[in-house]
């Protein structure tokens, strides 16, 4: 018999997606850094990954870039980790500012208002040069290299030329780290600050790269793939929070009422975002509107959260995994295991579905018949229904499916190879299954 790939309507809407935000050419490369005003603007890439580590990627996926000011949440989140959170905020603190990212200015006290401006990232930098004998590292620009390796899970590098290029133009940025300076917000010497920022941004990331950072914190710091523990749940808290209020700067307010994702973005074209528990979603394009934010990246996300049920404040029931138990069986006395038995349980959203797609294509392609029991399941969401009504015309051609569905929670018309069985038929399968 010969091997067919069965394609994954997970990916495939995430495809389709993708593809169908990339038309036009709005917007304009950041133009103030020459190596960012340099980059291809057709350049496009998007990807997705649950905090199981199930990575989906599309369009320019291995094209290295520069993270810039997506890094920032996360150096705030190695400087909690290494100096404790008090520390920290009395240097910076949580409020959204109301002003552009690049604005001179410091809340009384000389505290910047956030860590996500300018101001609060040069602060943030500034307490690890500052504290760097307390530290896990003896060199602040290494330690935060290690952090945001760790989180990505691989070695990462610097752009070397975009740093030179970064650290000799960024007047406005020394200023800044020269007025916290005085302010003695950082006690050290200000250029050091400054240029260790510079190297910061200059770090070069994939959309993969992203994608895996966002899923460590998704997970609450745990990277889905080495099983490390990158950051306290805590520091995950503290980090999230001040993405989702003050990541997108100026329209920080109105991307968590239309997007509803905690995310940052970057001058080079990048946003990372975070579901927390559920999903990270990334996108790159270097075409910025008048706010710095990627184009067809802002699409991106707006696209998919209003088509696939992403916003956080979009409450659909308990968020409960879908994939309840996983056996493969001999369902006929033919002394083959030949079939798969998935028990779904909860409330299944368009999330929580990858779990039934990565299964079911896995074991359709092995020429495994399919026992799908959704006996405990409360609800199916319609864009997680759908898909599954998907996934089941694609595979009832190749294996044989069976279905339990005494709810009704599925369209049982749309399917004719599917064969739903009662109760009874179940209690054969279990009995059958334990002998």
């Amino acid at each position: 018999m010969s091997e067919r790939t069965i394609s994954s309507p997970f990916r495939d809407t995430l495809a389709e997606i993708t593809e169908r935000c990339r038309p036009g050419d709005e917007g304009a490369n950041a133009d103030y850094i020459g190596g960012l005003a340099a980059v291809d603007p057709a350049l496009y890439a998007t990807a997705a990954i649950t905090p199981d580590g199930d990575l989906y990627a599309f369009g320019d996926a291995d094209h290295e870039f520069t993270i810039q000011s997506m890094s920032k949440p996360l150096v705030y989140g190695l400087a909690i980790e290494e100096l404790g959170l008090a520390a920290v905020l009395r240097r910076v603190g949580v409020e959204p500012s109301g002003d552009s990212f690049n604005s001179i200015s410091l809340s009384p006290g000389g505290r910047p208002v956030n860590p996500m401006i300018n101001a609060g990232a040069l602060a943030v930098h500034g307490l690890l040069h500052d504290r760097i004998l307390d530290c896990s590292a003896a060199d602040p620009d290494e330690l935060v290299l290690d952090g945001l390796s760790r989180l990505a899970g691989r070695r990462l590098t610097v752009d070397e030329e975009l740093f030179a290029d970064e650290a000799a133009t960024g007047y406005r940025n020394l200023a800044i780290a020269n007025l916290l300076r005085s302010a003695g917000t950082i006690e050290g010497n200000p250029r050091h600050v400054y240029e260790g920022y510079c190297r910061q941004c200059s770090i070069r990331v994939t959309v993969r790269d992203l994608a895996m950072i966002g899923a460590t914190l998704a997970a609450g710091g745990i990277h889905p793939a080495t099983g490390e523990r990158v950051l306290r749940a805590e520091t995950v808290q503290w980090v999230l929070s001040v993405m989702s209020t003050c990541g997108m700067y100026d329209s920080a307010g109105s991307w968590m009422n239309t997007v509803g994702i905690p995310a940052k973005s970057g001058v080079s074209g990048g946003i990372l975002g975070v579901i927390p528990g559920q999903l990270a979603i990334v996108a790159f394009s270097p075409r910025l509107d008048e706010v710095g934010t990627s184009v067809r990246g802002a699409r991106f996300f707006r696209t998919a959260s209003a088509e696939l049920g992403l916003h956080m404040m979009r409450i659909t029931g308990r968020p409960t995994g879908a994939l309840r138990n996983r056996a493969v069986v001999d369902f006929d006395d033919d002394g083959v295991r030949d079939t798969t038995l998935l028990r779904l349980y909860g409330d299944i959203d368009f999330t929580s579905y990858e779990s039934i797609d990565r299964e079911v294509i896995y074991d359709a392609e092995r020429h495994r018949s399919l026992f799908l029991d959704l006996v405990e399941v409360r609800s199916i969401g319609a864009v997680a229904a759908a898909h599954i009504h998907r996934l089941l015309d694609r595979i009832s051609g190749e294996v044989r499916v069976f279905v339990h569905d005494p709810a009704e929670l599925l369209e049982h018309d749309r399917h004719p190879q599917v064969t739903w069985v009662d109760a009874a038929t179940v209690r054969e399968y279990r009995s059958t299954r334990s002998s």
